[in-house]
């Protein structure tokens, strides 16, 4: 349970009729714009509660993590060699802390993860996972399969998010290797009406850069996590 401050708003995620695959109406948690985004036991109806949370990046950290990004090829597999974040990512499944590049058995990933961010207040965002090694890191003919994108993200009092594609989990074969996957956050130049064509229906094949940028957002933030199936295939 989460101890939550007087001064917490309400966030609700709306759902884009038609978008994606609808099989689940499940979503990450999102910590957007020095906010913590969790469970409102005193409002069943709001499934995010937000509370101001300080951020504490610094530029060598940040520079930190873009080399670690670069050297798991991040960049340039899903976001431009000149990327550069401008505020760190955190991720939990089930509530355990994830850390940048963290190997993660396939049943640990089933639950929806909590992103979390700080960032300036005012601000817009979308946020998406893909796996750019589907269906396997050495076919990865699939890329990027994306399992999660959820777009007008803000921190105002009565607003509303559209999440775009539900959240899907990792889903790999014993055999096809360790994936990789990435978190990654854009930054949206106002709040965008968006209407089921603006999503491919298709998961697969989505780049999340070039979808981002004919929106007019552009990526400020990104952290990634490996996933293997270890189940036997005797």
């Amino acid at each position: 349970m989460l101890s939550l401050p007087l001064f917490a708003l309400c966030l609700a995620a709306v759902p884009l009729a038609c978008a994606s695959d609808a099989s689940s109406m499940r979503s990450p948690k999102l910590n957007i714009t020095s906010l913590h985004i969790g469970p409102d036991p005193s409002n069943p109806m709001a499934p995010y509660m937000m509370t101001e949370r300080p951020s504490s990046d610094s530029p060598k950290a940040l520079t930190e993590i873009r080399d670690r990004l670069q050297e798991a090829h991040i960049l340039p597999d899903i976001l431009p060699p000149s990327f550069m974040p401008e505020f760190s990512l955190s991720l939990r499944y089930a509530g355990l802390p994830v850390s940048m590049g963290q190997l993660l058995p396939l049943n640990n990933t089933v639950s929806e993860p909590t992103i979390e961010f700080d960032a300036p207040n005012g601000d817009v965002f979308a946020a998406t996972i893909v796996d750019p090694d589907a269906p396997a890191p050495a076919r990865h003919g699939y890329r990027s399969y994306r399992h999660f994108l959820a777009a007008n993200l803000d921190a105002q009092p009565n607003s509303t998010s559209d999440v775009l594609t539900t959240y899907q989990a990792p889903h790999l074969s014993p055999n096809s290797g360790a994936h990789r996957y990435a978190v990654i956050v854009f930054r949206q130049a106002k709040r965008v009406d968006f209407n089921p064509d603006d999503v491919p229906r298709s998961r697969v094949r989505f780049d999340s850069v070039q979808w981002a940028k004919s929106h007019k957002m552009s990526p400020v933030a990104a952290t990634y996590f490996t996933v293997q199936n270890f189940a036997s295939t005797s």
